[in-house]
C-alpha cells in the first residue's frame, strides 16, 4: 500500500510558489455571526433528540437509513478538564448503484455552536477501487487543524491544513449545520443576508448561505404536515457552488429528501444520494461506526448513548419504521 503525505500551514502561504499571490481569507459577515450569538440555552433544550430517516430509490424500495442525534455531552479539554458540549452524531449505510456506501459523523460543539473537535468518515465500495475518505477537525491553541485522508484501492493521500482561529469567526462545520436546521425550523426563518463560513470538498475556506424557500404540505404518515423549506448553499471559491435543500417540521424533524444541484443549471438535479424520509424518532443512535466507537471512548461522553426514548411530536404518532413518501 503506497502512502503519500502533505503539509500546508495557514492558507498555505508558506508553501506557495513565488510570485503566487495568496489571497485573503473569506470573512463571515455580521449577520451570520449575530445569528449564532442569538442562541439561547432554552432554545437549545428543544433541540437534544434523536431521528431516524429512511434511504428509498426512486422506486420507492429501501436502501438504508440516515440517523442523526443532538445531545448534551461533557468534552475533555487538553489538560483533562471536562466542559459542557454539545454533542452531534450522524451515521448513515446503503447502497449505491447496488454499492455499499455510508458515512458518520462525529463532532462536540460550544452552545454557541462553535466548532470543538469533529471526526467524518465516508465510504463508496466499488468494485474495481473502494473509496474511503476521513476528515479531522480539531482546535489546537489558537489554529484550526484539518487532518484530511483519501484512500482509493491501496493509496492513501494526507494532508494538514491549519487555519488562524481568529479568521473563522462564523464558521459553520457539519455538526453545527445539523443544528442550525433545527434552530430554523423552530423559529420559522432564516436568517436574512448572513453569509457563514464553511469548508469545501477540497477542504478550503469558503462562504456558506441559507435560503428560505417558503412552506409546502406533503404527506407524513398518511397525514397532511407542512415542512418549512430551508435551501443550504456551499459557494466554493474553485468550483461550482452546490446546494441542498432540507424539509423540516416545526420541532426540527427531517421529513423531506435533500436535493442537490448546480447553481449554473436552471434544472434541479436529483443527487445521487438516495431520497430521504422520516422514520419515526427513537432514542439512542446506533454505533455502527469503529471511527465513532473510538473517539466516542476517548471523550467519555456520557450522554452518548441516551437510555430515554423521545416520541414524535408532529403528525402520525405511531411508533415503528415507516417511510413518509413525499407529496
Amino acid at each position: 500500500m503506497s502512502s503519500k503525505v502533505y503539509s500546508t500551514g495557514s492558507r498555505a502561504k508558506d508553501h506557495q510558489p513565488s510570485g503566487v499571490e495568496c489571497l485573503p481569507l473569506p470573512e463571515a459577515n455580521a449577520e451570520a455571526i449575530d445569528f449564532l450569538s442569538s442562541l439561547h440555552e432554552e432554545e437549545l433544550q428543544m433541540l437534544f433528540f434523536s431521528e431516524t430517516l429512511a434511504m428509498v430509490s426512486d422506486t420507492g424500495e429501501p436502501q438504508g437509513e440516515l440517523t442523526i442525534e443532538v445531545q448534551r455531552g461533557k468534552y475533555q479539554e487538553k489538560l483533562g478538564v471536562l466542559t459542557s458540549c454539545l454533542f452531534v452524531h450522524a451515521f448513515s449505510r446503503g447502497f449505491l448503484d447496488k454499492m455499499l456506501c455510508g458515512n458518520s459523523l462525529l463532532g462536540y460543539l460550544s452552545e454557541k455552536l462553535e466548532l470543538m473537535e469533529q471526526h467524518s468518515q465516508d465510504f463508496i465500495k466499488f468494485l474495481i477501487l473502494p473509496m474511503e475518505r476521513k476528515t479531522s477537525l480539531l482546535k489546537q491553541d489558537d489554529q484550526l487543524a484539518v487532518t484530511r485522508s483519501i484512500k482509493e484501492g491501496e493509496e492513501v493521500k494526507t494532508g494538514v491544513t491549519s487555519f488562524p482561529w481568529s479568521s473563522i469567526k462564523g464558521f459553520v462545520s457539519e455538526a453545527a449545520n445539523l443544528v442550525l436546521l433545527r434552530v430554523m425550523a423552530w423559529r420559522r426563518m432564516v436568517p436574512s443576508n448572513a453569509r457563514f463560513l464553511a469548508l469545501d470538498t477540497e477542504g478550503k475556506l469558503c462562504y456558506l448561505t441559507y435560503q428560505d424557500l417558503g412552506f409546502q404540505t406533503i404527506q407524513v404518515d398518511h397525514q397532511q404536515a407542512e415542512v418549512f423549506i430551508v435551501e443550504q448553499t456551499v459557494h466554493s471559491e474553485e468550483g461550482i457552488p452546490m446546494s441542498c435543500q432540507y424539509y423540516l417540521l416545526s420541532d426540527g424533524i427531517q421529513v423531506g429528501s435533500p436535493r442537490i444541484k448546480k447553481k449554473k443549471e436552471r434544472k434541479k438535479e436529483k443527487a445521487k444520494a438516495h431520497t430521504l424520509t422520516r422514520l419515526a424518532r427513537r432514542g439512542g443512535a446506533p454505533w455502527h461506526s469503529d471511527l465513532t466507537v473510538a473517539v466516542a471512548a476517548e471523550h467519555n461522553c456520557p450522554t452518548h448513548r441516551p437510555k430515554k426514548k423521545n416520541n414524535w411530536r408532529g403528525p402520525g404518532r405511531e411508533e415503528g419504521r415507516r417511510r413518509a413518501p413525499m407529496a
